[in-house]
């Protein structure tokens, strides 16, 4: 109440009871002590300090109370301010008291302490009632028209609302709630008051300082389910006149669920094995959240499914939960599902450990299960080949046979061999119903995430309940969510059914990218290997059967770097391929090279060729184009605008299994090495880097070609050889001459020599011959033994000088590989392909010897290489090779050998006819016939077929018989030269001789228009060069001479011993070699000067038996037509001469001829 600042306020009694079993220790807290008997300033001063902070003081601050006992406390108020509120809340803290020190405690007896409070409220003002008159308070509360309402609130438990009052006076206020007091109840109203309101508030009396707010907070206490509306006065000041009212309202509720139609629902008539899907609502009655769980029984587990099995329903929410109904048999189904609910758990039952009230709600759910089946048509669905990363789209059709409604889930199942990291497939509707007797088409969808040749898979329709599907969730709960929500279990989920039971659809799809592949090359007077290797086409072929690269994906997408896709930046990223042109002098004929594009994939392919920095569209011609910006650049635009470089088509278009050709034309009118990068592109597939290079060089330059695409430098790589091989093969390296001179040549073999060092002195490389002369376009063979020390690959560079000319240098790499087949120690390196480059043509993409392209000359050869294979030494081998003429012209030809020649030791090559005459339109058999020599040898080369027209042509022959025919018929008029003949007869007229005949017999003889024509054209010489020149342009030109041509014939084979041939291949095959057994020993200088006749004898039969063992010669005598015997023959003495009679008794009795073999020995 009022107090004053200057007389002692008397003291108010608060009573404390123990009610634990322990004895307590109870103290006061926000009080200071001070000194007893202490009056210094100081202290004085500190104790008004806290009599300001502290206006209320308890006494004794601390004490002992006893279990049961009571303990009375003194509250004085110590006011230091007239005209003022003080309201101070009390903190009383207890504790065990034999738990004052950590000795006395331990984990299991240890009673943490606890408090209790107390409200105490004074003012000092004098005359309260006429400063509150003067004074009126402005204060109101902060919710919106005083209404205060209440949450829901479950029945049993309690509300609570904050309010705030706020205070824009200048002058504190009081306030109090009157009927909110504690001792408002007092008295024999108190339990009828307390019945009657289940509103408290708290504080129900205090005051607000000036511009400030007091926090009011109100309990509902919710008894019952009645609606509670009741005004709450605030006195403000004490004052009767200012009172602020709030009206209140609160309400308790109970949990109220209803499901369905009045806690009912049936499903529809659904197949058996089929599941029916049905949308139920959950409706709560009640404005209070309610958790719900579904208790399916467990005889019901796999009929009934429930998503979602369990959860919370939100006041006066109404719920959707999906129902799945899958009949096991055909019955009718009549059941009750228990629904538990309860309410959520409050922060007080949560802290005493106590769990709400469950209830049950049982609802009536209906069915009926019928006999029914489903179908999928087609039986097969092809998607042919697709492109990767694109979609492709089928359509199946599901058909429900019963009268019932279906539900069905599809799901692909991928074969052996294929995955779901090849392809993915999807389903536009993957989950739906079908109606009874319907049917619902379905789009299958297929995208290839990789190149699969043939992915296999399975669309299955699903008509049970699956685990896997998000649809047909059943009521099981897990333990995590069990134990966090709700603490009863569910049925267990439903297995599925087996696949063989299942209607299903087979599908077949392949992923691919559009593939091109170079498979055929021509080019006049090369040979398709020596081309071959030059183009790079094996590696060009590699490029191109790989898929594309990230760096290809992104270039396509965004369009390259800079907006284009062949600038320097955009190409620098992709795979490069060196394509060779070759080396040629100026102003020789451009060098032609034809490919053979296919197209070898089951996609259409759309393709171009661009050159660097090349627009990809036209511009307009008002577009001002600018400089190149590197001497690289500069030096391709050259190229391209002079059309030393020409590739012709640019773009095209190929269907599967389509082939085009493509021609490169490399001009040779200016010297100088020239290399123009284009970029081969094929739309949604690779793009390929293709460095074509060239050189011109002068006439009187020499140099040699060597390498595919760079002369000064290239790289042979040798045939791998068998570590510890005793008689390794002479392996031959050709050196092309490009130039008009002959040029002398000489190998250092320094590098070489320096490899055999290292290899400890063993002769791993050696030269034959580092020394010779290439004829002028000419080739000559540099042969070379590798005999590898070590299962490893060696590589060297030597150096070619040239005199008088541009040197080289030659890297020679070859493999040394082990005896046992790549089982043995070695790192394996002489394995890889990498390191045996292109010499085995077996693994060459695309190559095949014969011609497929139309022929880049006028001729073709049945095959552009000659391949002998592995064969026997002194073995005689022979191919058949067609010569075939398209040329309007008779030709003379004649085969140069070149390098292979040969001798015996080293094998010889051998052409019939090696000249001859190819007519028009006609076809030549060549006969290629190899000797092998002695020693082991891998020979890799050409031979060249020069073609010359014949001269005489026969145009020529028939025009020259047609005027000699025609000057035998044509009548001739003579015409004598001189003076006119006398008239008086002469003395030989006078004998009867004619004057005239000796006169014009003595005489040069000319026609009359001859004559005439050469008297004018002596006296008049200027009018006969001008006719001469008008009558020529009368005449038509005469058709060029036709051109000489050269086609190149590649010839390979791989000479082994015996020993070696019979342990790789065996016996039989030995044996189909023709290996003469007669054999002149080719050192001539060891034969005796004077050779007996028995030695010419017996050299002669040999050569005969020989001859005799060839199969050819046996063939010819095999084709021999029978010859009758003479009928003399068959008389005895009957008048045949007796040579014809010595020769029938040889024939019936023949004598035993003497072994000259034998004989010789």
């Amino acid at each position: 109440g009022a107090c004053s600042t200057t007389r002692l306020v008397e003291a108010k009694t608060v009573v404390l009871r123990n009610d634990t079993p322990q004895k307590l220790v109870v103290f006061w807290g926000g009080q200071e002590h001070f000194a007893t008997g202490d009056t210094s300033a100081k202290t004085q001063d500190a104790m008004a300090e806290s009599a300001a902070r502290w206006p209320y003081a308890v006494t004794p601050d601390a004490a002992d109370v006893r279990p049961g006992e009571t303990q009375e406390f003194k509250v004085t108020f110590r006011p230091s301010m007239d005209n003022r509120y003080y309201t101070r809340q009390l903190e009383c803290f207890a504790y065990v008291k034999t738990m004052r020190s950590f000795r006395q405690v331990t984990a299991d007896n240890f009673v943490p302490p606890w408090t209790t409070t107390l409200r105490a409220n004074g003012h000092t003002f004098r005359d309260a009632r006429a400063m509150f008159d003067a004074f009126m308070p402005k204060c109101h509360f902060s919710c919106r028209g005083g209404r205060l309402f209440f949450p829901p609130t479950v029945r049993g438990e309690r509300a609570y609302l904050t309010v705030a009052l706020i205070n824009d006076g200048d002058t504190a206020v009081g306030f109090e709630f009157p009927t909110k007091r504690p001792d408002a109840t007092e008295g024999e109203n108190a339990s009828a008051a307390a019945a009657a309101s289940p509103l408290r508030c708290f504080p129900s009396k205090g005051h607000v300082m000036p511009h400030s707010h007091a926090l009011v907070t109100f309990r509902f206490d919710a008894r019952d389910t009645r609606q509670h509306v009741e005004s709450i006065a605030c006195s403000l000041n004490g004052s009767e006149k200012n009172v602020l009212v709030l009206n209140a309202r609160a309400q308790g509720f109970v949990p109220s669920l209803v499901v369905g139609d009045e806690d009912s629902f049936v499903f529809k008539p659904t197949c058996v094995g089929a599941i029916t899907t049905r949308d139920v609502n959950v409706v709560n009655k009640s404005r209070i959240d309610i958790l719900y769980e579904w208790a399916i029984p467990e005889k019901l587990a796999g009929v009934l499914a429930v998503s979602p099995a369990s959860g919370t329903v939100k006041g006066g929410e109404t719920l959707t939960s999906t129902w799945n109904f899958s009949p096991r048999e055909v019955k009718r189904l009549a059941a009750r599902v228990p629904l538990v609910v309860r309410v959520p758990q409050t922060p007080r039952q949560a802290r005493e450990g106590v769990l709400p009230e469950q209830e049950r709600v049982y609802v009536s759910v209906g069915g009926e299960g019928l006999s029914g089946a489903l179908t999928m048509q087609p039986r097969t669905l092809t998607f042919g080949t697709c492109l990767v990363d694109k979609k492709e789209e089928r359509t199946i059709e599901l058909y429900n046979q019963s009268a019932g409604m279906i539900r069905y889930r599809l799901e692909c199942v991928f074969a052996e061999g294929s995955s779901e990291f090849d392809a993915d497939v999807s389903f536009d509707a993957p989950i739906g119903q079908i109606n009874a007797r319907a049917v619902v088409p379905v789009v299958v969808s297929f995208v290839g995430r990789q190149r699969v040749t043939d992915c296999e898979f399975r669309v299955v329709c699903h008509t049970v309940a699956d685990p896997k599907s998000n649809a047909t969730t059943t009521s099981s709960l897990t333990a995590a969510s069990r134990s966090s929500t709700l603490p009863f279990a569910a049925a267990e989920t439903t297995p599925p059914e087996t696949e063989a039971d299942l209607p299903w659809t087979a599908a077949r799809a392949t992923a691919d990218f559009p593939t091109l592949r170079v498979t055929d090359a021509a080019c006049e007077g090369v040979a398709k290997p020596l081309l071959w290797k030059r183009l790079s086409i094996n590696a060009l072929n590699a490029q191109l059967a790989t898929p594309p690269t990230p760096a290809e994906h992104k270039m396509a997408k965004d369009g390259g770097v800079d907006g284009t896709i062949v600038s320097s930046r955009a190409l620098a990223p992709l795979s490069a391929v060196a394509t060779g042109m070759g080396v040629h002098v100026e102003g020789a004929a451009a060098t032609v090279t034809h490919l053979e594009v296919t197209n070898v994939g089951t996609l259409p392919a759309d393709w171009r060729v661009l050159f660097r920095n090349e627009l990809e569209v036209e511009a307009e011609n008002w577009v001002e184009l600018s400089e190149p910006d590197t001497e690289v650049d500069a030096h391709q635009m050259w190229l391209v605008d002079n059309g030393v470089v020409k590739v012709y088509p640019r773009r095209g278009h190929l269907e599967p299994g389509q082939k085009t050709a493509v021609t490169i034309t490399y001009a040779h009118d200016h010297v100088g090495a020239h290399w123009l990068t284009a970029l081969l592109t094929i739309a949604d597939g690779r793009s390929v880097r293709l460095e074509l290079g060239g050189r011109t060089v002068a006439l009187d330059a020499k140099c040699l070609d060597l390498g595919p695409a760079n002369a000064p430098i290239a790289t042979h790589v040798l045939s791998p050889v068998r570590i510890g091989e005793m008689r390794p093969p002479t392996q031959s390296i050709e050196l092309r001459n490009p130039c008009a001179d002959a040029i002398r040549y000489v190998v250092d073999v320094a590098p070489a020599e320096a490899l055999n060092r290292d290899a400890w002195g063993f002769p791993v490389l050696r030269c034959l011959n580092p020394s010779g002369v290439v004829p002028a376009f000419g080739v000559a063979s540099v042969d070379w033994i590798f005999q590898p020390a070590e299962e490893k690959v060696y590589e060297t560079s030597v150096e070619i000088k040239i005199h008088g000319g541009e040197n080289s240098v030659l890297t020679i790499r070859g493999a040394g590989v082990s005896p046992l087949g790549g089982d043995g120690d070695g790192d394996g390196a002489a394995n890889d392909g990498a390191a045996l480059g292109d010499i085995d043509r077996s693994r060459w993409i695309g190559y095949r010897p014969t011609p497929t392209l139309p022929p880049a000359t006028p001729f073709q050869l049945s095959t552009h290489a000659c391949a002998f294979g592995e064969i026997p030494s002194l073995a005689i081998v022979r191919r058949v090779v067609a010569l075939t003429s398209c040329s309007d012209f008779d030709y003379d030809f004649k085969w140069n050998l070149c390098a292979l020649a040969g001798n015996e030791t080293i094998g010889a090559l051998a052409i019939e006819p090696a000249e001859g005459v190819l007519n028009r339109g006609e076809s030549v058999m060549i006969k290629v016939i190899f000797t092998a020599g002695t020693d082991p040898r891998v020979f890799d080369g050409a031979v060249r077929c020069e073609l010359t027209p014949t001269t005489p042509s026969r145009e020529e022959l028939e025009y020259e018989a047609r005027l000699a025919e025609e000057a035998k018929t044509r009548p001739v008029a003579v015409a004598e030269q001189g003076a006119p003949a006398p008239s008086m007869p002469t003395k030989l007229e006078k004998q009867g001789k004619s004057e005239v005949w000796v006169s014009y017999a003595s005489k040069e003889r000319m026609s009359v228009l001859h004559a005439s024509t050469e008297n004018s054209a002596i006296t008049f010489p200027e009018l006969t060069a001008r006719h001469r020149r008008e009558h020529e342009k009368t005449l038509p030109k005469p058709p060029p001479p036709p051109a000489d041509h050269v086609v190149a014939l590649g010839v390979e084979g791989i000479v082994q011993t015996e020993v070696a041939f019979r342990e790789e291949h065996g016996a039989e095959a030995f044996d189909r070699h023709f290996i003469p057994t007669y054999r002149p020993d080719p050192r001539v200088e060891t034969l005796p000067a004077d050779l007996t006749a028995e030695d010419a004898a017996l050299m002669i039969a040999e050569l005969l038996r020989e001859t005799a063992r060839d199969p050819e010669i046996q063939r010819e005598f095999d084709d021999l037509e029978e010859e009758e015997i003479p009928f003399y023959l068959s008389l005895v003495g009957g008048g045949a001469p007796a040579r014809a009679l010595r020769a029938r008794e040889s024939i019936a009795s023949p004598p035993k001829t003497p072994d000259l073999a034998s004989s010789s020995r």
